[in-house]
C-alpha cells in the first residue's frame, strides 16, 4: 500500500486544538492510519510545522510526538524535486492567477516524483487545482457553516 504525503497544514491542525480545521484534520489523519496508509512528510513541510511550532514547547512536542507516534517517513528535497517544483510553478502561473509558493510547489513535486506515494492530505484548497501525476490530492475541508 502506497504512502500518503502529510502537508504542513493538516499537521498544523491536528496539533491545535483551536485551528478551525483541527477535527477534519485529525479525521484525516486518522483516517490514513485505520487505512493502513503510511504517513510522509516533505522536509520543507516538516520545517512549516516546526516554524508553526517556534517559541511553543507544547507544539513543537506535539509534532515530534506526530512524527514519531504515526512512524511517519520524511522525504528530503533532491533536484528531481526540485525541477518537478518549478514546472508546477510553471503550469500553475500559466492556468491561475495566483503563483503556487515555491514551499508548496516542492511538497506538491515530493509527491509527484516518488511512486510510493499515492495521495497527498492537505488543508489548503487551492492545491485542488494543482495536478499532480502520480498522487492523488485530498483537501480536507472543515465544518460547513449554514
Amino acid at each position: 500500500m502506497g504512502l500518503t504525503l502529510v502537508d504542513s497544514s493538516v499537521v498544523i491542525g491536528w496539533i491545535y486544538a483551536d485551528d478551525p480545521l483541527h477535527d477534519a484534520c485529525v479525521d484525516a489523519v486518522d483516517a490514513e492510519v485505520a487505512a493502513r496508509r503510511p504517513l510522509a512528510i516533505s522536509t520543507i513541510a516538516w520545517a512549516e510545522v516546526l516554524t508553526g511550532a517556534d517559541g511553543d514547547r507544547k507544539a513543537h512536542a506535539a509534532a515530534e510526538e506526530f512524527l514519531i507516534d504515526a512512524k511517519v517517513r520524511m522525504f528530503d528535497v533532491d533536484r528531481v524535486t526540485a525541477e518537478r517544483a518549478a514546472e508546477l510553478r510553471r503550469h500553475q502561473r500559466s492556468h491561475a492567477r495566483a503563483r503556487l509558493p515555491v514551499a508548496d510547489a516542492i511538497i506538491l513535486a515530493t509527491g509527484a516524483v516518488h511512486a510510493d506515494i499515492e495521495r497527498v492530505i492537505t488543508a489548503d484548497a487551492r492545491w485542488r487545482d494543482v495536478p499532480v501525476a502520480g498522487a492523488e490530492v485530498h483537501v480536507v475541508a472543515g465544518p460547513v457553516s449554514s
